[in-house]
């Protein structure tokens, strides 16, 4: 922060410094500002000065609204100010403009686009990162204040842009107009997860409502994208270097659509479990341990009974909406939902999640089948108890393995004398 504090200065020095020069050579007001706006060297300044005011009024920010960021926060929020910088300073350069003080709107225009996005980025990132039961009323206020400050300066810039629609050209009318519809659209998709997660916590399948609501807004980004590319290519007759920009910021917004879906898909396949549900499998598995175990043995299975009736993640104790893995393992919904965007193994045992969800997608046709057929009587095997008697018997498998030799060996020498 100080050494961007400092860096600023410095430009601002030097701004002055260049301002003075042109004031010393030009005598009067109106012939020192045509120098300033037809000067190259000026232009750089103007925007390195706009980039440091942009960052530094963001900084202070996101220190007021955000000031606990974690380190993947930091690392998606350096990897959006490279990309945004990137793409959006080699899409002013293609604009056309018809006075040379075009530039100079379209750069703080973009500039203060961008801040924007990139705020209510991190506001998205940190309801993302925040459970349901831990959103605060200092953290409810600072996101109902950055999104309302968002909100109100994308306006701002919206209703600017049409007063100055006489004096500027359509296309570039249209590309502006763009960012800030794109940004209003980002608002919406926080203010929708902000409300989700504040007024409605106790509803079921809190976390699928919110990843539908996800895929939802990629799908109207992406049209929007989608449709931005017809009307330019049809504006211009031709694939430009901004139409080319476009298009890979469409492909990059279309390839994330896949994981989600690859998600959801996922998260449907892990059975939910009530509380009542999980507290009988344990009472029954005590059971079942006491009357079959010595009593060391019944000691190790009581502590992985206490292992499964707290979260693996939040180790709170599990209360509602409850995700078994194909493990057994066992943790909250949210934070299921959670956990498996970071990694896709289970936080206890480091088994892969996907391992035995399309055996549960089985198993739950198998039942659906057997009850339609009136089959109803016969007892339901779980797939989880299953796939770990399947574990269980693994070692047995290994040791009987000698004994098995020695029977097949026994068999065939008997063969052979009988021959």
């Amino acid at each position: 922060m100080l050494l961007l504090l400092f860096s600023t200065i410095i430009s601002f020095t030097i701004a002055i410094i260049h301002i003075y020069h042109i004031a010393l050579k030009e005598r009067t007001v109106a012939r020192m500002l045509s120098t300033l706006l037809t000067d190259k060297f000026s232009l750089l300044l103007y925007i390195q000065l706009l980039i440091h005011f942009v960052v530094l009024f963001g900084s202070l920010l996101l220190y007021v609204g955000c000031p606990k960021m974690t380190a993947s926060e930091k690392k998606k929020l350096r990897n959006r100010i490279i990309v945004t910088a990137l793409i959006k300073i080699t899409f002013l350069l293609f604009i056309p403009q018809k006075q040379s003080t075009d530039l100079y709107i379209y750069a703080t225009w973009f500039a203060v686009i961008c801040m924007l996005k990139l705020i209510v980025g991190i506001v998205r990132d940190q309801l993302e990162s925040f459970n349901y039961h831990i959103l605060g009323f200092r953290f409810s206020i600072r996101v109902v204040s950055l999104l309302a400050f968002s909100l109100i300066s994308d306006l701002w810039l919206s209703f600017s842009l049409f007063r100055w629609v006489e004096n500027s050209s359509k296309t570039s009318i249209f590309f502006l107009g763009f960012e800030s519809l794109d940004l209003f659209l980002l608002i919406l998709h926080s203010t929708l997860k902000f409300i989700f997660l504040k007024l409605f916590p106790s509803t079921n399948h809190l976390e699928f409502k919110l990843m539908v609501v996800d895929l939802i807004m990629m799908i109207f980004v992406l049209l929007l994208y989608f449709t931005n590319i017809i009307i330019t290519i049809y504006v211009h007759g031709k694939i430009s270097v901004a139409e080319t920009l476009i298009i890979l910021q469409f492909c990059s917004s279309l390839s994330k659509i896949y994981p989600r879906i690859e998600f959801l898909t996922l998260y449907l396949s892990i059975p939910t479990l009530s509380a009542n549900q999980i507290s009988n499998n344990t009472s029954n598995c005590n059971h079942g341990h006491n009357h079959n175990h010595n009593h060391n043995h019944n000691q190790s299975n009581n502590n992985n009974n206490l292992a499964f009736e707290t979260c693996m993640v939040c180790k709170s104790p599990l209360i509602k909406n409850i995700k078994r893995l194909p493990c057994s393992h066992m943790m909250h919904e949210d934070c299921f939902a959670q956990w498996s965007r970071e990694s896709p193994t289970c936080p206890y045992c480091k088994k892969p999640i996907s391992v035995g969800a399309s055996a549960a997608i089985r198993q739950r046709n198998r039942q659906i089948v057997a009850r339609n057929r009136g089959e109803t009587d016969r007892p339901s095997i779980s797939w989880i108890r299953i796939h770990n008697n399947y574990e269980n018997n693994s070692s047995n498998r290994n040791s009987n393995t000698n004994n098995s030799n020695l029977n097949n060996n026994h068999i065939r020498l008997v063969a052979n004398i009988r021959l």
